[in-house]
């Protein structure tokens, strides 16, 4: 077993056997002859004390040395013990939140109750770790995200750096082969073209990388902007110097966040390259001056990056709340179509507004007055490559404004289903300052709400299952003004 977490059920145990015989630290160090420091480090799992010493712990204590140096903790620490022997808590990033380890097991050993649910949580992730884990790792990720408002100026500036260095022109537009000439030429690739057929347990990769021979294995048939995106996400990782990596493309759900994060870090910085900074804020900055929503410029936009709809979504996500300091923004991936007609929010992303990342609740039906659903089901029925839609959303019971712009295009892998990809604003004074065209007549403007369920509009027709928030609060209502009218009565 881990020397560490040996150290650290050692440490448990000591602590176990000094609250049942109601000793404290300064007690057991005069008892001893050791010091209090010595002893709380013990406790804390930081040291391991040689025979000599667990020998005068076990004396003192009036403990077996068998038992002392077991593994098994009573009731009260077995939980933590069983935690600690997961090695789940070894793999979270406490460092992002400025914790470590220690200062979690701390919290577990002196506040129980607080540190309970913490237990809980963790031990049942424990218990399925290559799904629920992953999941886990994600949400830190996206956390972190958030955190950063989706904007990493330290990979932005290193985009402009490897440009520098390898005379790129960030201002024009690139094709796939450009950097996959830079992959073999500065970087030493050795790109295999269908090096991926015949092996049939990864025809869901789009690419494979052999470490450290840098052999990148491609799919067939990989469309223009599925290899553009693969090269730059291979660029980021030589030029940012990232060894610790997955090596298929997708990653396989990773329970290490290290992996995770040096994917994440080298999408953004494939984003980057892709979508420049300076050239979509100046894209846009022309777009939010016209007076009425320009929709040919806005195609002009997206056809002017050698990007998905999908990526070119996520980009701008990263990019507009920051150059134009907008609040409230958003990113939504909702996939759909099909005969059922059905919609999973995939992926979604919220800067600095709660209310709709709050709303958003598992296994819920989203509202069918979103754009994004709307662009949806007009894919699916015209069975267009592109649909594009843009709707100011209003949500009367938060006193809330969204400006949306939504794009819905055939999914990548499976048949009949659709993808749609979406950017929202809170509408501000600010907003309305330097977004012009908010005041175009033109733009639908429709009342939604967020899901099925907690929707407070009374008469939609869209409505698909009851909704139960609504209907309990009605009858919450009916119970108080029953309750009222009796009190009124008999006063």
């Amino acid at each position: 077993m881990d020397r560490e977490i040996i150290k650290q059920v050692f440490g448990l145990k000591i602590r176990q056997i000094r609250d049942k015989k109601k000793l404290s630290l300064s007690s057991l160090a005069t008892m001893t002859g050791l010091s209090k420091s010595y002893l709380n480090e013990i406790e804390k799992g930081k040291k391991y004390p040689k025979l000599d010493k667990i020998m005068l712990l076990s004396n003192h204590l009036d403990i077996a040395y068998e038992e002392l140096v077991s593994l098994k903790l009573d009731k009260k620490y077995a939980p933590i013990g069983h935690l600690i022997q997961s090695q789940i808590l070894s793999k979270i990033p406490f460092h992002i939140f400025g914790l470590k380890e220690s200062n979690i097991i701390d919290l577990l050993v002196n506040e129980p109750l607080k540190g309970s649910a913490f237990v809980q949580l963790v031990g049942k992730m424990a218990k399925n770790q290559q799904i629920n884990f992953h999941d886990f790792l994600m949400e830190i990720l996206r956390l972190r995200r958030e955190q950063q408002h989706n904007f990493f100026a330290d990979i932005e500036q290193e985009v402009i750096e490897f440009s520098h260095l390898h005379a790129i022109n960030l201002s024009v537009y690139h094709f796939s082969a450009d950097f996959l000439a830079l992959l073999t030429q500065k970087f030493g690739y050795d790109i295999h073209e269908d090096g991926l057929v015949g092996h049939d347990d990864l025809k869901n990769f789009d690419s494979l990388t052999v470490l450290p021979s840098k052999k990148l294995l491609l799919q067939r048939q990989l469309s223009e902007h599925q290899r553009h995106l693969i090269f730059a996400q291979e660029l980021g990782y030589a030029h940012l110097n990232i060894n610790e990596r997955p090596c298929t493309n997708p990653a396989l759900p990773l329970d290490d966040y290290t992996l995770l994060s040096n994917a994440f870090r080298s999408t953004y910085f494939a984003s980057a390259l892709i979508l420049p900074y300076e050239k979509l804020v100046n894209a846009f900055r022309q777009l939010f001056q016209q007076e009425t929503f320009n929709a040919l410029l806005f195609d002009e936009i997206v056809g002017s990056f050698n990007a998905s709809p999908g990526m070119f979504y996520r980009r701008l996500n990263q990019v507009l709340p920051h150059a134009f300091s907008l609040k409230g923004a958003f990113y939504l991936h909702i996939n759909g179509g099909g005969t059922d007609q059905l919609f999973h929010l995939e992926e979604s992303l919220f800067s600095n507004d709660k209310f709709l990342s709050n709303a958003l609740i598992p296994n819920e039906h989203l509202c069918q007055r979103w754009v994004a659903i709307k662009v949806l089901q007009d894919s699916s029925k015209r069975k267009v490559k592109h649909e594009f839609d843009i709707q100011i959303s209003e949500h009367p019971s938060e006193g809330k404004s969204y400006l949306i712009l939504s794009s819905a295009t055939k999914h990548e892998s499976k048949d009949e289903m659709y993808s749609s990809f979406s950017m929202g604003f809170l509408i501000t004074e600010q907003l309305r300052q330097k977004v012009r065209f908010i005041a175009d007549p033109k733009i639908r403007r429709q009342v939604v709400g967020v899901t099925c369920e907690q929707c407070p509009i009374h008469d939609c027709m869209e409505r698909r299952v009851p909704a139960t928030a609504l209907l309990q609060s009605r009858e919450k209502q009916r119970i108080e003004d029953a309750v009222q009218a009796i009190n009124n009565a008999l006063q």
